[in-house]
């Protein structure tokens, strides 16, 4: 009897873990769009030494680690998340800009 007992116990726990891991995923997805911003994508022209794509959220400026072709857009208006890198890029006389890893991105 106790070991029926025990294996219904053990049962049950497995249910129980397996239902919180699927609740807990299915909150980080909806997370996810909560954490998005709105930016823009600016080109920054040669005579400034950057000669490439930033992306400006909330004035300040970040230096894309990737960005791909449909998003080189100058003023294009974007919503994404990201996580800010301990990488700095030298942009000429714009001095340096911290490079954010874009985890998420979307035109608007």
């Amino acid at each position: 009897m106790k070991n029926n007992d025990d294996m219904n116990n053990k049962k049950l726990l497995l249910i129980c873990a397996i239902l919180l891991l699927l609740l807990t995923g299915i909150t980080n997805c909806e997370n996810d769009d909560k954490d998005m911003v709105t930016g823009s994508v600016l080109y920054f022209a040669p005579p400034d030494n950057c000669n490439d794509y930033m992306i400006k959220i909330d004035n300040k400026i970040y230096k894309p680690k990737t960005l791909e072709n449909q998003y080189k857009v100058d003023g294009l208006k974007v919503r994404l998340s990201y996580r800010i890198t301990n990488e700095q890029w030298n942009c000429g006389f714009g001095g340096y800009q911290t490079v954010i890893e874009i985890l998420k991105i979307e035109k608007l």
